[in-house]
């Protein structure tokens, strides 16, 4: 199992995408 990405209705903080 994987966690889920953040992305929901906040703005794409700086990860490591």
């Amino acid at each position: 199992s994987r966690p889920p990405h953040y992305y929901y209705k906040s703005p794409p903080p700086p990860y490591h995408y």
